[in-house]
């Protein structure tokens, strides 16, 4: 982004995924993005970050800058997924305590009824802070029965009165004012591997009016192209090997690259066009050229073998050979005697997506770019999202959270040819349940009623460290692309499929 660019703030998710932090906020006023925030979590980071040049806007970040307000939970509710369109569940306390203080304006409520209101909304657990409840909390705390009923005959044109506004108050100022000149601040964040992470998953481009998220695009090459585990093997013994090396044993990052545009006949322009169109930038292609030179070299596979047994030893653990037993867990049946060298890298890679806090995405997601097949997967992203708009527009009650998660597991399962589930997550990058089901709903109807080809990757590297045999057991051939036809929502409830 750059400085002609303004952001408005109002709300954000936390709980099942990272809250919007402090430092993404400081990064974007470092490069004097124009930042305003109210209403919700953007009230709230505006009163923390006002010192830092962010803009507030309304009673609610008066309130939070003011000191009147301290709390996160203020501004915070329970509400649906992005499937369910974000419909609140729950009330922000602000609201509560906005909407008592006009009943006293307005002879509703008396100043005393109007505390014990707040007081019961404040002793509410978030997760059920809903009007009925905080009417019933009350009432049980002394409010009157006639006070109650007569707050509730004014409450619809009061609930989430002052959000609202706060809200529209902060595009009508992003559209009516130029923000004040200020002198860029200093560097004031830290670039760390949580931050890089955060950027990372929020990376992405529009296609066809349709923002798609980078980390989206991989779930989709993780679940529906045939090679992506080699991929992902690849992709970790690469990472591990650059990890394991003390010291640089491969040329400067500036003669790779020139000696790619040698190779090519790019000038500085047409690399840089080329790279643009790619969403690379020259760090990202000297380390995939120091990869794949790397992987071409004599002697690459005792030096890949020797790195993984490097890194695996920083962190006390003997990796053989033998493989020592406690590690054979993450093998199947039919690896248990391949070679040591196999093993470990089978091992490594299906570990490779459970180190804490490494951003295991990023290395995948620019081989995804660097091969080519990047753009692709945007599209069929792009087309999934609408396939499940049209189906929400025809039916108001479909959701794909209510998708059957056995029926999803039986369509990839039978997608994989898979004999063993658990260890399939693993090589493409999912050692959690919950990940795979994460992914699969956005994809699993617009897969069986359409098609998502298996062929998204160029054919594997044919310098592999394993054998054939083991990349056959362990990502099968698999059978044709399935068409059934365009679906037909007429009948039944596709969330049933």
């Amino acid at each position: 982004m750059s400085r002609a660019d303004t952001i408005v703030l109002i709300d954000g998710l936390y709980r099942d995924t990272m809250p919007l932090r402090h430092r993404e906020i400081l990064e974007l006023l470092e490069q004097q993005v124009r930042v305003i925030g109210a209403a919700g979590i953007g009230a709230l980071r505006a009163a923390e970050l006002h010192s830092f040049g962010m803009e507030g806007v309304g009673l609610v970040f008066r309130l939070y800058r003011a000191g009147a307000l301290d709390g996160d939970d203020e501004v915070a509710v329970i509400h649906t997924s992005e499937q369910g369109q974000y419909v609140a569940h729950t009330e922000a306390l602000v609201n509560v305590r906005y909407a008592s203080h006009e009943a006293v304006k307005r002879g509703v409520l008396t100043q005393s009824e109007r505390d014990a209101l707040v007081r019961a909304g404040k002793q509410l657990p978030l997760n059920v802070r809903t009007w009925n409840n905080i009417l019933e909390h009350a009432t049980h705390d002394g409010l009157p029965e006639q006070a109650c009923t007569q707050f509730k005959k004014i409450l619809p044109r009061l609930a989430n009165r002052l959000t609202h506004h706060d809200a529209l108050a902060a595009v009508r100022r992003a559209c009516s004012s130029n923000p004040t000149a200020q002198s860029p601040l200093q560097r004031l964040t830290h670039v760390t591997a949580q931050f890089d992470q955060t950027r990372a998953l929020t990376k992405g481009s529009e296609v066809n009016g349709l923002f798609v998220s980078d980390p989206l695009v991989l779930a989709l090459f993780q679940l529906h192209a045939s090679d992506y585990p080699q991929l992902q093997r690849e992709v970790a013994v690469d990472t591990f090997a650059d990890w394991s090396e003390p010291v640089r044993r491969h040329q400067p990052d500036d003669v790779e690259v020139e000696r790619f545009c040698s190779e090519r006949g790019f000038g500085h322009v047409e690399l840089d066009n080329w790279l643009h169109g790619l969403d690379l930038d020259r760090a990202d292609l000297a380390t995939e050229l120091r990869h794949s030179r790397r992987r071409s070299a004599p002697g690459w596979r005792d030096y890949a073998e020797q790195a993984l047994f490097t890194y695996f030893a920083r962190y006390g653990i003997a990796c053989g050979p033998p493989t020592p037993a406690g590690w054979r867990k993450w093998l199947r049946d039919e690896e248990q005697d391949a070679p040591a060298h196999v093993q470990i890298t089978l091992i490594a890679a299906r570990t490779f997506f459970v180190a804490p806090l490494y951003l295991h995405r990023s290395p995948l997601i620019r081989r995804l770019k660097f091969l080519g097949v990047f753009a692709e997967g945007r599209r069929l992203v792009g087309d999934a999202r609408r396939f499940n708009a049209r189906l929400r527009a025809s039916q108001p009650s479909f959701t794909t959270l209510r998708l059957s998660e056995t029926r999803m597991k039986e369509w990839y399962r039978n997608r994989w040819a898979s004999t063993d589930f658990d260890r399939d997550l693993l090589d493409r990058g999912m050692p959690m349940p919950r990940q795979f089901f994460e992914a699969a709903r956005r994809f699993y109807l617009f897969d069986k009623h359409v098609g998502i080809p298996h062929d998204l990757l160029p054919a594997p590297s044919g310098n592999s460290l394993t054998p054939k045999s083991v990349r056959n057991s362990i990502s099968p051939g698999f059978g044709q692309r399935v068409h059934p036809g365009t679906v037909t929502t007429k009948r039944g409830d596709p969330s049933n499929s």
